[in-house]
């Protein structure tokens, strides 16, 4: 039997008459005694009233009672405290009767005995006894508690629910007078209470000091913490800790700090104090250490599960809160994975009901025939743990579409994924317009490529990007090595800084156009008129040119040039001769022949005027300006020989135009008509959607002759010079519009000017 280690508590009841054993002379040194005298029932009963004591010693005579009687008493106070019988040595009968009764010891006094001694003893053994049956019982509780708390802990839901039970449940435990649970922070380095039971009196949660008052005051409960063992202090809680100097102004005996941590972790520590040091010793030491670390589990297990609820919530919010189509799906045994879910954005694109998809295999729904195999190979890839991101065509309620989608599973581990999310953007619509836009730009390749004239893209920065068959052809490079090239390489009419400077100034909203001479490979210099503007292409901005081979023109013009130098030199001097000497003639003598002479001389004028006019203004043209038709038409008219012609204008619109060309256009073609068409002839010149038309009543042109009536010299006129027709096509020509004969509504000829730029006047 285990000795009593601390101070025993003794009641000692006798009659001042009966001699006692003095309260010095009881006890031993590991033992000590703490006496306290009554001398009558009544005092022995209030003072068991007021305070605990150990043990109680009386003697069987006592004023107005006796022993047996106050022993009967205590019995309906507190059953199992204590008591010994002090009487004197003799009658049998109170020995007997202390025996029934259940005295739990009987001492008699003898002269010839050690009485203190033997008071001693007795007094101690059943004091052990009592505190030994007190411990298995009250370990009995704690084991039941450990076992009931367990059972709580597995169904709490979260970490302050379990805090909460640890506080309720130990609280009401009589050996613990108070309890609380701290919840470590920062790494451990900060820890804050976070629910107690019985705590008020000390005031736990005021009790809060920082992270650097933990670390330098230290503590039974730092300690704990720091060592991950349960620390116990049992001879009086001293102030040291913070937790410490609180609870030390309440004056309990004993305190104990228990770690609640795995192998891994730790998670806060269980406060414990009590007024009895018997509680944090031996076998109930090592049940709370065993219970901090099943709360150590418990917490781990609960945050764990937080963390994934809160997770799942996260989940669950994106899920219904997203605007895009999303589809939840989980592995099944049959090798497919099987829908769980879908977001209301996934019902209203897809047009299936969710209570018709779950359950259903994805591929049996979503996956077209044509892409099965790469699904398969997707799921395996993302069974692994791969996110996965790509194009795909989907089935819709109604019909094939195509979407942008992207898988990411969740709850990977080594037997492999809980399930998976997919998330889908319908590109249909953007998907169709790259088809269209494909197709336009193969139509529109195709559509260069079958030009005659050699066709590229210039980048801003004055590169090529990509040039037609015609100019790869005529140029003698490949297209990709046009792309490694640019404008400058090739031309030779230029300099390079003229060529950069109408890139950089080319105009947003029309074209640019000028002539300069472009060298092949070979090596052959071929002159070439450019009309450029901007474009978009491939959505960045670039410019697009067109190269005519003007060789032919040029030629033309070389010989009409040449032609004109000869009439200018060779037939201009000697005419201003002729007329000279026909002035001096008619002031001599009168004849019939001097007219004819003069008209002839007057014809010859005109061909020389006419030749020199179409080479020295060819296809050019001065600044535009807004013309009105009528008003250039009637001063056309007034300047020709109309004899009994008449004209008709229906035309009220104004045109952008060089003035002076064409006026120069007008009388050209009005001419024509009057010379052509006879001298009774009516011109019309009337309305088109884009330009105008000159029209009369005369023979007309014979539809074979009409392709070559701007040809220079063709004329069907006697005396024509076969050069006004051509003037006209050089006008059309040098403002960009285009020039076609046909026939008239009756019967003549009608000169139709198309491609101007018209105004209503």
């Amino acid at each position: 039997m285990d000795v009593p280690s601390h101070p025993i508590r003794v009641l000692l009841v006798a009659d001042p008459d009966f001699g006692v054993p003095s309260a010095e002379n009881l006890g031993t040194a590991t033992s000590p005694f703490e006496t306290e005298i009554a001398t009558t029932v009544t005092e022995a009963l209030d003072a068991l009233s007021g305070d605990d004591f150990d043990c109680v010693v009386s003697t069987y005579a006592l004023p107005e009672s006796n022993g047996l009687a106050l022993f009967r008493d205590i019995r309906n106070l507190d059953p199992g405290l204590p008591f010994v019988l002090y009487t004197e040595d003799g009658p049998e009968a109170v020995a007997e009767e202390a025996a029934t009764a259940g005295v739990t010891a009987l001492v008699q006094r003898r002269p010839d005995t050690d009485e203190d001694g033997l008071l001693t003893t007795r007094i101690v053994n059943a004091v052990a006894e009592r505190r030994a049956e007190n411990r298995r019982e009250q370990l009995d509780r704690l084991r039941t508690m450990r076992r009931e708390m367990n059972q709580r802990l597995i169904r709490a839901r979260s970490r302050q629910e379990i805090s909460e039970e640890i506080c309720e449940t130990m609280a009401a435990e009589s050996p613990f007078d108070a309890v609380w649970v701290g919840e470590t922070v920062e790494s451990g380095r900060e820890l804050r209470p976070r629910t107690s039971g019985n705590c008020q009196s000390i005031q736990i949660s005021e009790t809060n000091p920082d992270a650097e008052q933990i670390a330098s005051e230290g503590g039974l409960v730092q300690n704990a913490i720091e060592t991950g063992t349960i620390e116990v202090r049992t001879d009086g809680v001293d102030p040291g800790g913070p937790w410490e100097t609180a609870a030390s102004k309440q004056g309990f005996e004993a305190m104990a700090a228990v770690p609640l941590a795995t192998d891994t972790s730790t998670y806060g520590v269980l406060v414990l104090y009590s007024d009895t040091q018997w509680p944090f010793e031996g076998a109930p030491r090592e049940l709370l250490s065993e219970l901090g670390t099943d709360i150590g589990h418990a917490i781990h297990a609960a945050t764990i599960q937080e963390r994934l609820r809160e997770e799942r919530d996260r989940r669950t919010a994106l899920f219904e809160n997203a605007p895009t189509p999303i589809a939840a799906s989980r592995p099944a045994e049959d090798d497919t994975h099987r829908f769980t879910d879908v977001n209301s954005a996934f019902e209203g694109v897809f047009g299936y009901p969710r209570e018709d998809l779950i359950g259903e295999p994805v591929n049996k729904v979503l996956i077209p025939e044509d892409e099965i195999e790469t699904h398969v190979e997707r799921k395996e890839r993302a069974e692994s743990g791969e996110s996965i991101t790509g194009e795909v065509t989907r089935l819709t309620k109604a019909g094939p579409r195509e979407f942008l989608f992207q898988l990411i599973p969740y709850g990977a581990d080594e037997a492999g994924i809980e399930g998976s999310y997919v998330w889908y953007t319908d590109i249909s619509a953007q998907k169709e317009r790259e088809r269209a836009l494909e197709q336009a730009r193969d139509e529109y390749e195709e559509l260069i490529n079958g030009m005659n004239d050699s066709v590229w893209v210039i980048s801003q920065e004055g590169q090529f990007i990509t040039a037609n068959d015609t100019a790869v052809e005529t140029l003698g490079y490949s297209e990709a090595e046009l792309r490694e090239m640019s404008p400058q390489d090739l031309d030779v009419g230029m300099s390079d800084q003229e060529i950069a400077a109408l890139i950089e100034g080319m105009p947003d909203d029309e074209q640019q156009v000028f002539e300069t001479i472009h060298r092949t490979k070979s090596g052959q210099e071929i002159p070439v008129e450019i009309s450029s503007s901007l474009i978009t292409y491939e959505g960045e901005q670039a410019i697009l040119s067109v190269a005519r081979d003007i060789t032919e023109r040029k030629a033309r013009e070389n010989r009409l040039e040449r032609f004109a130098s000869v009439v200018s030199h060779d037939l201009q001097n000697p005419l201003m001769v002729a007329e000279g000497r026909l002035e001096l003639l008619a002031v001599d003598c009168e004849s019939d022949h001097l007219e004819p002479i003069e008209q002839s001389l007057t014809r010859m004028n005109d061909l020389i005027e006419d030749l020199l006019e179409l080479a020295r203004r060819g296809d050019t043209v001065g600044e535009k300006q807004s013309v009105d038709i009528e008003t250039v038409v009637k001063q056309s008219w007034d300047t020709i020989e109309t004899r009994e012609a008449s004209i008709e204008v229906t035309t009220h619109k104004a045109i952008a135009a060089d003035r002076s060309r064409l006026r120069q256009l007008f009388e050209n073609l009005l001419g024509n008509a009057v010379e052509h068409a006879g001298p009774t002839v009516t011109v019309t010149v009337g309305d088109l959607e884009d330009g105008f038309y000159v029209a009369d009543d005369g023979p007309g042109i014979p539809p074979p002759e009409r392709e070559s009536i701007a040809e220079i010299g063709y004329s069907t006129a006697a005396g024509g010079t076969g050069l006004g027709l051509s003037i006209v096509e050089q006008v059309t020509n040098a403002h960009g519009w285009t020039l076609t004969v046909t026939e008239s509504d009756f019967g003549g000829a009608r000169f139709e000017v198309r491609g101007v730029d018209v105004n209503q006047f």
